[in-house]
C-alpha cells in the first residue's frame, strides 16, 4: 500500500463487544470525580520533583528555545504552589470529607498536567518540542478538572480553616489554568 491509498474499516463493527467488560459509572452513589484512582501528595511530589529535574537540565543558547524555556518553568512556577495548596487542604480534608470528590479530581489533574509538563520540558531540551501535541495531551485531561470543578459547590458546605485552604486549591487551579491556556512556544 502507497500514502495515495485510503483504506477504510469500521472502528466497531455490530459482533464486536466493546465495553471492555466494564460497567459504566451510573451516576449513582455519589461523585464521578470521587471514583477517580486518588494519587495522594507523594505521587504530587514525586511529579513535581521530575519536572524540576527535567527542566533544571535545560541547556539552550537558541533564543527561542531559551523563551519558551522561561514560559515552562513559569508553569512549574504555578504547578509548585497548586501542590503545596493541595498538600495544605488534604492535609485538612479526611477522605471521607464533602470535598473529597473535589481535591481528588483536582489531584489527578494536576498528576496528568505534570506529565505533560515533564515531556514537553525532555522535548525541550532536546530542542524538539511538539507544541501541539502537548495542547492536545492538555485537552485530554481538560475533563478531569471539569468534572472536579463540578464538585466545587461542596467547599460551600464547609467553614474556618479547610474552607480556607480549598479556596486557595480554586484560586490557583484557576491560575494555573489560565497560565496553560496562555501561548508558550
Amino acid at each position: 500500500m502507497n500514502a495515495d491509498e485510503v483504506v477504510m474499516f469500521t472502528l466497531a463493527p455490530d459482533d464486536l463487544d466493546t465495553d471492555l467488560d466494564v460497567a459504566p459509572w451510573d451516576g449513582g452513589g455519589g461523585s464521578f470525580v470521587g471514583a477517580l484512582p486518588r494519587e495522594g501528595r507523594d505521587e504530587l511530589s514525586l511529579a513535581l520533583a521530575d519536572v524540576e529535574r527535567t527542566c533544571a537540565a535545560f541547556d539552550s543558547v537558541d533564543p527561542s528555545a531559551l523563551a519558551a524555556e522561561t514560559a515552562l518553568r513559569r508553569r512549574v512556577g504555578w504547578l509548585t504552589m497548586l501542590v503545596r495548596a493541595l498538600g495544605a487542604a488534604r492535609g485538612l480534608v479526611a477522605r471521607d470529607h464533602p470535598c473529597d470528590a473535589f481535591l481528588s479530581g483536582v489531584e489527578t489533574w494536576t498528576l496528568d498536567v505534570s506529565a505533560n509538563l515533564a515531556e514537553l520540558a525532555r522535548e525541550l531540551n532536546v530542542l524538539e518540542p511538539r507544541w501541539a501535541s502537548f495542547r492536545e495531551r492538555l485537552a485530554e485531561s481538560e475533563w478531569i478538572l471539569a468534572r472536579a470543578s463540578a464538585e466545587r459547590g461542596s467547599i460551600a458546605e464547609t467553614d474556618g480553616e479547610v474552607r480556607d485552604a480549598l479556596e486557595a486549591v480554586t484560586h490557583v487551579v484557576d491560575a494555573f489554568k489560565a497560565a496553560l491556556d496562555e501561548p508558550m512556544g
